[in-house]
């Protein structure tokens, strides 16, 4: 006999009672089943999670998801499931038992962009199941408000950086400056050591002189002053000998300050670099830019994942598909008899 499927929708019509039977007796097995195994409880709260950005970044969109990521790890992480635990832990002692990775395993978040995101905890009772959500949430809050102050403490401490990067370069250029200026002066002083001479400078001579003693004058008024007592044009070589051996003792007290300057500031600088490094571990990975609150009626108390009633369905939607799949299996029986 061929097997033809209208033939065999019509006598399958015929046995409906048989169908509602095995939808019955599946039914009653699913809500056996259930009776029998428990039913965990799931409670919900919400966040907002938005970013302030004063920022022009060239990829919006990777470096809005790029912080999602972050947060998403954040949440999870040993300091946060760890205050979470630790309140938890004062409010009942049955949670001195529960580990951070028992307690993690059992919180889930939810999320598909910036805007509402869903933090669920789902346990065997409802008030633990509560009580998990809320003291996630209020970790989370907490955690990420510490976070990303850390995290503009960051960029705070970045500008400083740079600004006592930019005066040590100055310091730096100034110091350059005042050595090759020493050198000048030094070399002349040799020269003249040399010669002797009691004549006149010539003019060249005089204002390469002159040029390199300006070189140390700053807004000293001190400085100035010895500018202005240069010696006079006519003056002989041996003035110009006392007055370059007082440039050079200026000189050197301009240097030993910028040394000491530059000393100052390469400790600022690596004290500020400790306390960026710092304020990065206690960031996260989190941005500045992300702002994290709680979402107000968002928050759902704790229910059952699954109930007696949809239980039952799926359980006759099985027993009718057992039923189904037998009654399928039926023509290949009877072409083999």
């Amino acid at each position: 006999m061929n097997w033809e499927l209208r033939r065999e929708i019509l006598q399958f019509s015929h046995y409906w009672p048989l169908t509602f039977l095995a939808f019955l007796l599946g039914s009653l097995v699913a809500i056996g089943i259930s009776y029998f195994m428990p039913v965990p409880y799931r409670a919900e709260a919400g966040l907002s999670v938005t970013f302030n950005l004063d920022i022009a970044p060239r990829n919006p969109d990777d470096f809005k998801n790029w912080y999602l990521e972050q947060l998403d790890v954040f949440i999870f992480s040993d300091t946060v499931i760890n205050k979470a635990l630790s309140s938890l832990r004062t409010q009942d002692p049955y949670w001195e038992t529960v580990t951070l990775d028992g307690l993690r395993s059992s919180l889930h978040a939810y999320w598909r962009s910036a805007g509402q995101w869903r933090l669920v905890a789902e346990a065997q009772e409802a008030a633990q199941a509560d009580s998990m959500v809320k003291a996630w949430e209020d970790a989370v809050l907490s955690s990420t408000a510490a976070a990303t102050a850390e995290a503009s403490q960051m960029q705070d401490l970045t500008h400083q950086y740079n600004h006592l990067v930019q005066l040590a370069a100055a310091t730096r250029t100034r110091s350059q400056e005042l050595i090759h200026a020493k050198q000048a002066l030094q070399a002349w002083l040799a020269t003249q050591a040399q010669t002797g001479s009691q004549a006149p400078l010539d003019t060249l001579q005089r204002w390469q002189i002159l040029a390199a003693a300006g070189r140390v004058v700053d807004m000293n008024p001190t400085e100035q002053i010895l500018l202005e007592t240069a010696p006079a044009t006519d003056a002989p070589a041996s003035a110009y000998v006392e007055w370059v051996d007082k440039v050079l003792a200026s000189l050197d007290l301009s240097l030993a300050t910028l040394q000491a300057q530059e000393a100052d500031l390469t400790s600022q600088s690596e004290a500020i670099s400790r306390s960026w490094n710092e304020a990065l571990n206690q960031a996260g990975g989190l941005s500045a830019h992300l702002v994290v609150e709680a979402l107000p009626g968002a928050d759902q108390p704790a229910k059952p994942v699954r109930t007696t009633a949809a239980a039952a369905l799926i359980g006759g939607i099985v027993g009718v598909l057992v039923w189904v799949l037998f009654w399928l299996a039926r023509p290949r029986r009877i072409t083999r008899v």
